[in-house]
């Protein structure tokens, strides 16, 4: 990370009070921008244990590739270089709701799931849907994984200029296959329609928040060493 990312990221902020609450974190020897892997297991620990409350962090930006599969599916959005989050209050939740099976066909998820979310999203293998519910436009992504699926629900928010990752889903292959074909005839309300990503060894470009000593940077993909 250079200093100008950080002076931007503490810049964005529609009102002055998001702006003054980055600088209370900052101030408080908070990091507001997560850089290495050892930032992200502990905000991510922090979390599920409730010792992060009320707080969101970034850890890298939306690259090219997940912008133009989510402005494929909502030719209005455009995501390209916006800051990602991880929202502690949702993700917390989250983890309370499906870090066990709720019906069948989902898989538990870990601590170290979530911890993964940055990898998640730079190998992402498709966006299932972008829509709008209670007025915030979300975009449902996901990744398969060697014991199933992982959906990662974002949420955009405009106040603060950013794509937050406020949810992960854990579903078996099974589960997600015939949620595929029931969303590819138009069986389901939401979401609908599958966008699927083109090979991310070839044309990855998410800009994420993966730590430098966790070098997983793969051909064409531009991960988090120095680059925020």
């Amino acid at each position: 990370m250079i200093d100008n990312d950080l002076d931007e990221y503490m810049r964005i902020g529609k009102t002055l009070h998001t702006r003054n609450k980055k600088q209370r974190m900052l101030e408080a020897g908070k990091k507001p921008i997560l850089i290495s892997s050892g930032d992200i297991k502990t905000f991510i620990h922090n979390i599920i244990h409730g010792k992060a409350p009320g707080e969101v962090r970034a850890f890298g930006k939306v690259g090219k590739r997940l912008a133009d599969v989510i402005h494929d599916k909502k030719d209005s959005l455009n995501l390209l270089n916006k800051y990602l989050e991880l929202n502690s209050d949702d993700l917390r939740e989250s983890y309370k709701r499906h870090s066990t099976p709720k019906e069948i066909g989902d898989i538990p998820l870990s601590e170290q799931d979530f911890e993964k979310i940055p990898e998640y999203l730079n190998e992402f293998d498709g966006v299932l849907a972008v829509n709008t519910y209670n007025n915030k436009v979300e975009a449902h992504i996901y990744k398969q994984t060697d014991d199933g699926y992982v959906r990662i629900l974002t949420v955009v928010s405009n106040e603060r200029d950013s794509l937050q990752v406020t949810k992960l889903i854990g579903v078996s292959k099974e589960k997600f296959e015939q949620k595929y074909d029931k969303i590819k005839k138009g069986d389901t309300g939401s979401p609908r329609g599958l966008s699927k990503a083109s090979n991310p060894s070839k044309t990855a470009r998410l800009t994420a928040g993966v730590p430098s000593e966790n070098s997983i940077s793969q051909p064409d993909t531009t991960v988090n060493n120095n680059s925020m």
